[in-house]
């Protein structure tokens, strides 16, 4: 049994923003791998019975760029150090890291040290992130502003230095993977490994009615769902404002929206158009009942339009819906057009459009052949494209060499 020892700037719990990850981590164990897994010290690592051989170890410093510069160089020390030592003492013989800047600081720094293959995955633009967060800012000084796009710039080369590094640099996504390349110039091979969903968790032939009468769900409601975070910029006011008029024609239909983040505003709008009956706000759920939730459900919405840098990113939660067989109607941008193609497998909404997400719904609801036929090549496209045996594929050739 080889081993791996896999370094992600990601939460330990599951479900954050990082089931592709946990995703690649049981695909390498059911494969006879062992794993060792190095996550942010923000998250409770739950016990799976499907993470057999795989290790978590949530110990890595918590670092904002905006603080790095003044940050004591001893959290990244701490870092190097605990990272070093798990490799070690895990007798792992291959690395794979995520290019995000602060384990990307360590493995370069190790590499030399260690002498083990080491594999790069692609899946985060965080310095882009943080530039698009700093130009967003109120209140900062042209010269705070001027500092931070020399600072920003410092990190674009030391990445661009960086990412030459390793043996083999991987990518989750193909708008990432695009970036990048332009960004180096083509002087570093980026190959596109798919993210993993792991079909032994999500399905379609999982059963929903449990959750339907926790929730207090009749079999003849039909439930719309959106799952995610719940800032102002994701839009699901827009959501909320289709499903005031679509009730009014299918007073049986349920809008269900969970997540993290202040519901507050969501909430008031919900009173404000008498939606109180009709909308059920889901406190944030473990990972594990995550799966039955989506299954409770008929439709799936991400309304969020994604603009600028984030636009390239794929969203790993319509990989989830898609891959319960669900209909999944998502804003139109470069990453979602990766996943859904419109009309075949779940349709695609203009961003921002209350009417176009209102007659879309509507279509779905009258027409259940349409939303069932569109599950369905929904859970095929996951299942040939997304189970992990096209990432394995990629990834086996890194591994054996």
């Amino acid at each position: 049994m080889k081993t791996i020892c896999g370094i992600f700037y990601v939460s330990a719990e599951e479900g954050r923003a990082n089931s592709d990850v946990f995703g690649l981590a049981r695909l390498l164990a059911k494969r006879d791998y062992q794993v060792h897994l190095v996550c942010l010290k923000n998250g409770m690592v739950r016990k799976n019975g499907s993470n057999k051989n795989v290790y978590i170890y949530p110990v890595l410093n918590v670092f904002s760029l905006h603080r790095f510069i003044i940050k004591p160089l001893i959290g990244v020390i701490e870092n190097i150090v605990m990272i070093g030592r798990i490799i070690v003492k895990s007798k792992a013989e291959i690395v794979i890291a995520s290019s995000d800047f602060p384990v990307l600081i360590a493995v370069v720094f190790l590499q030399k040290i260690i002498k083990k293959r080491i594999v790069l995955y692609c899946r985060e633009l965080s310095i882009e992130k943080y530039l698009r967060y700093t130009q967003k800012t109120s209140g900062i000084s042209k010269l705070e502003r001027k500092l931070m796009s020399v600072y920003i710039n410092l990190l674009r080369r030391f990445r661009i230095w960086a990412i030459k590094k390793p043996n083999y640099v991987l990518s989750m996504d193909l708008g990432i993977r695009e970036y990048f390349f332009k960004e180096f110039r083509g002087e570093v091979e980026i190959e596109y490994m798919p993210p993993v969903v792991d079909v032994d968790v999500f399905n379609p032939f999982i059963n929903g009615r449990k959750a339907r009468g926790k929730l207090n769900l009749h079999d003849d409601d039909l439930v719309i769902l959106y799952l995610g975070a719940l800032a102002p910029y994701r839009r699901i006011d827009i959501l909320v404002k289709a499903f005031s008029y679509i009730v009014k024609e299918h007073p049986n239909a349920r809008l269900m929206i969970g997540g993290m983040g202040k519901k507050d505003h969501l909430v008031r709008l919900a009173k404000q158009l008498n939606l109180d009956k009709y909308v059920l706000f889901l406190s944030w759920l473990p990972y594990a009942q995550i799966p039955e939730l989506i299954a409770a459900s008929d439709i799936c919405v991400d309304p969020y339009p994604r603009s600028g840098i984030e636009e390239f990113q794929l969203s790993l939660k319509i990989l989830e819906y898609m891959a319960v067989g669900k209909c999944v109607i998502a804003a139109r941008n470069r990453g979602n057009m990766q996943l859904v193609q419109d009309g075949f497998n779940g349709m695609l909404l203009t961003p921002d459009s209350v009417e176009d997400l209102k007659c879309k719904i509507t279509q779905l609801i009258v027409d259940k052949k349409l939303r069932e036929k569109l599950g369905k090549m929904a859970w095929i496209t996951v299942k040939e494209k997304y189970s992990g045996k096209e990432s394995f594929k990629v990834l086996e050739e890194k591994l054996v060499k």
